[in-house]
């Protein structure tokens, strides 16, 4: 089976517009083995490693109000890049990002996710444990 990528398959959308965050994944689009890594060092960062990790560090960006936006899709052989810009506000702490995130494809599932932040420190302040 090819690992290429096509613009029409694999997207993946996370919305937080209902009470409950609605992934434009499911757990069998995963690999068993996925690692999705996050630089810095805040409440989702580290690896999140396997399926369940994975859907659960999407339901806890979700429920921290941010909005993504979505800039460019790029396709490679293995897998895709999204271009995003990310935002939301708690109070007096604000997050405005952009990021790339790199997906891995291995057998027609998300296999890796590596994503990439053009401010690591704002990410760490945004995302505490106890707010």
């Amino acid at each position: 089976m090819s690992n290429e990528v096509s613009p029409q398959g694999n997207r993946a959308k996370i919305s937080h517009r209902s009470s409950e965050p609605q992934l434009g994944f499911a757990q069998g689009d995963l690999d068993e083995d996925l690692v999705w890594t996050l630089p810095g060092s805040s409440l989702i960062s580290g690896e999140a490693k396997g399926a369940t990790a994975v859907i659960q560090r999407a339901k806890t960006i979700v429920a921290h109000g941010v909005n993504f936006e979505l800039k460019h899709i790029l396709i490679g052989r293995q897998g895709a890049a999204l271009s995003l810009h990310n935002a939301a506000q708690r109070g007096a702490v604000r997050l405005d990002e952009h990021l790339a995130t790199v997906m891995t494809m291995r057998d027609g599932k998300i296999a890796a996710i590596d994503i990439y932040l053009s401010d690591i420190e704002m990410l760490n302040t945004f995302f505490v444990a106890h707010q």
